[in-house]
């Protein structure tokens, strides 16, 4: 999990991820927004579900799809965490709490898949 540092929901659990660039696959997206927020390639991904998504940005709602994707690590890595994000944690799957997380459709996310 990471921290939000910055509003939306800022101090909140989030999951690492981001906003694709125009013409970026999803599987490539997240690779890069991985490595951009806590400095490693995530590894082999498989898609787990999708979410309808309201993100709130500068007074602004705007119509997202949250994408969820789990990734297989061989270890854990080393990481070095981009200026947005406040902390990172490893949670296991079973403590993984839905009130923690700050944003509706990550909220509904975990909710689904645990």
């Amino acid at each position: 999990m990471t921290v939000r540092k910055y509003d939306p929901a800022a101090g909140t659990w989030d999951l690492p991820g981001g906003f694709l660039n125009p013409q970026e696959e999803a599987e490539a997206g997240l690779r890069r927004e991985v490595r951009e927020e806590l400095g490693f390639d995530p590894g082999r991904l498989t898609y787990v579900c999708s979410m309808p998504n309201d993100y709130p940005y500068q007074g602004v709602r705007y119509p997202t799809v949250d994408l969820l994707f789990r990734a297989s690590l061989d270890a854990r890595p080393q990481l070095t965490l981009d200026d947005e994000i406040a902390a990172a944690l490893w949670v296991q799957s079973r403590d993984l709490d839905p009130s923690r997380f700050g944003l509706a459709s990550i909220r509904r996310v975990v909710e689904k898949v645990m």
